[in-house]
């Protein structure tokens, strides 16, 4: 979170049966908000789910776009936000994944040095739990 100024984020893994991605770790937000998110459904139409399904990187760039793609969340959310989420995977192994959200006041789009920072974040997850 600190190495791309994200003022919220959690870190989810895979169950084993490997259809449910599990809260592993939260920051920046009070579990009261958190608490219907602690379990996604690989199914589910979610940022953390499209990533983990897709493999890349999702970005959202404010509450129109999460409107657009993911209405069910927007309708929830309580303020100006940018989010992304992103897979922790090694090769053909995917472990869960990440979200991080930021103010309203994020550019529109993530800058390559936040891209490169969030792909190297998830590599070196995937490393660490490959162990």
């Amino acid at each position: 979170m600190e190495a791309v100024h994200a003022h919220s984020g959690a870190a989810y893994l895979l169950s084993a049966d490997r259809l449910v991605l599990e809260m592993a770790v939260k920051a920046g937000l009070p579990r009261s908000f958190s608490a219907p998110w602690e379990r996604v459904p690989l199914t589910a139409q979610m940022p953390l789910a499209d990533a983990v399904r897709e493999g890349t990187v999702v970005w959202v760039s404010g509450e129109e776009e999460m409107a657009r793609r993911y209405p069910r969340i927007a309708v929830v959310l309580p303020y100006p936000y940018s989010l992304t989420a992103f897979p922790v995977a090694d090769g053909d192994t995917t472990y869960g994944a990440v979200y991080l959200t930021w103010p309203g006041s994020h550019p529109a789009t993530l800058s390559a040095r936040e891209r490169t920072a969030l792909v190297t974040a998830g590599d070196e997850m995937a490393r660490l739990l490959r162990r």
